[in-house]
């Protein structure tokens, strides 16, 4: 295959993966089923297996691939929520998929900064799935013993959400927003590359039962969540 006019400034790596690129958005390729192998598309180009192996590379990092194993590359599917910045709501259509619940103590830097809860406390560790996919991680700390009921409630809901339901309201919100790269475990938990953004929303929630606090880390690919504020105006004297 001949690569366009408007795509020669380009590198040779760089030409292929616009061109795969562009196949991806008109539809050539199914979502369920694997691209053609880099064999095919090196003989289709006229390039090196090492060539195609980078254009993929490259869209694999941009979230627009994912590899599997002895399957080959397969288009990711796009799961985007809004949600508002400090929401306890549910998520619709999602799944909780409980990793851990045991006493840890909070380590994180960032968390530190936050008033952070004394000595090992309760923390659940989870994954909100998708689509049957991972969508995003998080880890939440419980600054006081929980009943049996509540912890039950952690298989179905979100920590915070389980206490609401519970009428264990949230009295204040403090928020951390940033951008960072996945490491490797985190990585390896949201099927994504190391190093690819995240978008990390680190909260505190102050709850209306007396010394009672949950804080924590939520992280997810940065193409997959957004959140917005509502900030009103002062009113007037």
């Amino acid at each position: 295959m001949t690569i366009s006019r408007a795509n020669r400034s380009l590198s040779l790596h760089s030409s292929i993966r616009e061109e795969l690129m562009r196949r991806i958005e008109q539809g050539v390729y199914p979502d369920d089923e694997p691209l053609p192998s880099a064999a095919t598309l090196g003989r289709e180009f006229g390039v090196s297996q090492i060539t195609i192996k980078r254009s993929l590379r490259d869209l694999q990092a941009a979230g627009i691939l994912m590899a599997q194993v002895g399957r080959g590359s397969f288009i990711k599917r796009r799961t985007r929520l809004l949600r508002k910045l400090g929401s306890t709501n549910p998520y619709a259509d999602t799944q909780i998929e409980i990793l851990s619940i045991a006493l840890e103590t909070v380590d994180d830097p960032i968390l530190r900064e936050m008033e952070p809860v004394d000595g090992p406390v309760l923390c659940v560790r989870k994954i909100l799935m998708a689509e049957g996919r991972p969508f995003f991680h998080d880890v939440a700390f419980i600054s006081k013993p929980v009943s049996e009921v509540i912890v039950a409630e952690f298989e179905r809901y979100l920590v915070v959400e389980a206490f609401e339901r519970a009428g264990i309201g949230v009295l204040k919100t403090d928020l951390i927003i940033e951008a960072a790269p996945a490491d490797g475990e985190i990585a390896a938990l949201l099927g994504v590359p190391t190093g690819y953004p995240l978008f990390r929303r680190y909260y505190r929630f102050t709850m209306s039962k007396t010394g009672l606090v949950v804080m924590g880390l939520v992280q997810a690919p940065f193409e997959q969540l957004a959140c917005t504020i509502n900030v009103p105006e002062p009113s007037e004297a």
